[in-house]
């Protein structure tokens, strides 16, 4: 299971700095959401993550203005 940061490709908004996503992804709470924020030392992060099912919907029906940035992978 992946997950992805979702970023609308029309704002300029960008990532700062690096977050210890190992740390705010649990595999057992993630695998059953598609769409959701997290906790990093109890603040909200404001970004959002997808889930592979929700990137592969996206992508199959072509939908444009959003990226996808991988950010966690469980396998690894």
């Amino acid at each position: 299971m992946k997950i992805w940061q979702l970023k609308s490709t029309f704002n300029g908004f960008e990532t700062l700095g690096l977050l210890d996503f190992d740390s705010a992804f649990v595999k057992e709470k993630v695998e059953r959401e598609n769409i959701f924020r997290v906790y990093l030392d109890e603040s909200l992060v404001w970004m959002v993550f997808v889930s592979d099912a929700f990137k592969k919907v996206v992508e199959s029906n072509n939908l444009s203005g959003l990226k996808f940035i991988e950010v966690w992978d469980s396998e690894s």
